[in-house]
């Protein structure tokens, strides 16, 4: 399981979304690096690190909200630059600020 007490300055410090994101990435290339690991499993790790820290939504919204992120990175037939994303973040908004939902 993947902890961030090294990452975080502070154990009480609040970071945004898009720096948790930031150490999150740093942190995964700093274990992954070492062992010459693909970017696939990279990716696999920074999931869980989203998922882990109940801020994967929060990232995917940051992206998509990034117009010069979504234009370099998407093609603009790609979800993330459709009204579709608009509607799943939503979904992720309302389920997710209600954790009974999980519970």
């Amino acid at each position: 399981m993947w902890t961030l007490s090294r990452i975080r300055v502070f154990p009480s410090q609040v970071l945004s979304p898009e720096e948790l994101l930031f150490r999150c990435v740093e942190a995964v290339n700093f274990s992954h690096n070492p062992a010459h690991a693909q970017m696939d499993v990279k990716l696999r790790s920074l999931i869980c690190l989203g998922l882990n820290e109940q801020a994967l939504h929060l990232w995917l919204e940051a992206l998509a909200s990034n117009e010069a992120v979504v234009a370099k990175w998407y093609h603009p037939w790609a979800f993330m630059s459709s009204p579709g994303w608009v509607q799943v973040s939503t979904f992720f908004n309302r389920s997710l600020g209600d954790q009974s939902v999980f519970n």
